[in-house]
């Protein structure tokens, strides 16, 4: 229970995250409650297929299990620094937040660098699956020894996978902010009349996180 309930609070405070870095950009439009639990939805789906992996490796090299974590966020640091997230000026906080956006990458993919993420999205998930597909065929031929287990576990991955990719899918084809551009430029024209009343601009320094 303790780590239903873990799951369920970090995939809410990842929904929130992404709520919150779309409301200073005034050329986008809000997420909406719907969209913040479709969110929060299958973030909770693709953290429990992580950690569903991870507890699987464990259970087999429990040594290693920070190791991994470890190489893991190395190899999503880098990736971070080669796509410069500018997220402030200062160099700790600079620092601070990519440290922190690493690790949270050894788990689900957090965006914090401006332009289209689709590219990014698909190159983790492709290497996030391979990863975790060895770790489910070694953990299954080397320690199960009950075949319908071991079967359970596996398709228990792959379901909390596809769910989590389907819900992902419905919140962009029905709940994603940008599908609210088609009905009105309410937003953008109430963005107008604010600026050109002196109102002041808020810059989020993470351009695009619609893909988080």
């Amino acid at each position: 229970i303790p780590a239903i309930l873990g799951t369920v609070q970090v995939s809410f405070c990842l929904a929130l995250s992404v709520k919150y870095q779309r409301m200073p950009r005034r050329e986008s439009y809000d997420q909406t409650t719907a969209g913040l639990l479709c969110v929060t939805l299958y973030k909770m789906f693709l953290v429990s297929y992580r950690m569903l992996c991870l507890a699987v490796f464990a259970s087999l090299y429990r040594g290693y299990l920070i190791l991994l974590l470890f190489t893991h966020s190395l190899i999503m640091l880098l990736w971070i620094l080669y796509l410069d997230s500018s997220f402030s000026s200062s160099n700790h906080e600079e620092i601070a937040f990519n440290f922190t956006v690493a690790m949270l990458k050894a788990f689900t993919f957090v965006n914090v660098s401006p332009g289209r993420s689709r590219n990014r999205v698909v190159l983790y998930h492709v290497c996030l699956n391979v990863e975790n597909v060895v770790i489910g065929t070694v953990w299954y031929y080397k320690t199960v020894n009950d075949v319908e287990y071991g079967l359970i576990v596996i398709v228990s991955m792959g379901a909390l996978y596809l769910v989590g990719i389907l819900i992902k899918t419905l919140y962009y084809t029905c709940c994603h902010p940008t599908k609210l551009q088609k009905q009105g430029p309410m937003k953008q024209e109430m963005s107008v009349l604010y600026k050109n009343k002196g109102g002041p601009m808020i810059n989020n320094p993470i351009k695009d996180n619609a893909h988080l």
